[in-house]
């Protein structure tokens, strides 16, 4: 896949068109392993709404995203505090299971 040799290459300027990718619900870990590799902050945020709408019951590549995202916010350590607690704040409350697993991170 394209994510896999944006991260390898690790050019923040992929960061951008990665963080889109986040957007669709059909893509793969592979995105959020690249995103890990560019290590660049902006996408925090993305990665902990992507988290956050990652159902628990879903399907395997929808856990192996959320997995994989959970792992970059971990990654990214202190930085990714307030991004995620602005996160945690703005999800509705019908989110309340994508709230406690973003807590978790903290």
């Amino acid at each position: 896949m394209a994510a896999t040799a944006l991260g390898k290459i690790g050019d923040p300027r992929a960061v951008e068109p990665l963080v889109e990718l986040l957007r669709y619900a059909d893509i793969d870990e592979a995105v959020a392993v690249a995103l890990d590799k560019i290590g660049d902050i902006r996408a925090t945020v993305p990665l902990a709404q992507k988290l956050a709408r990652c159902g628990s019951g879903g399907g395997y590549t929808e856990r192996a995203l959320a997995e994989a995202s959970s792992e970059v916010l971990v990654d990214f350590g202190a930085s990714a505090v307030e991004p995620l607690i602005t996160t945690i704040q703005n999800l509705d409350i019908l989110h309340k299971g994508s709230k406690w697993r973003l807590v978790g991170l903290l």
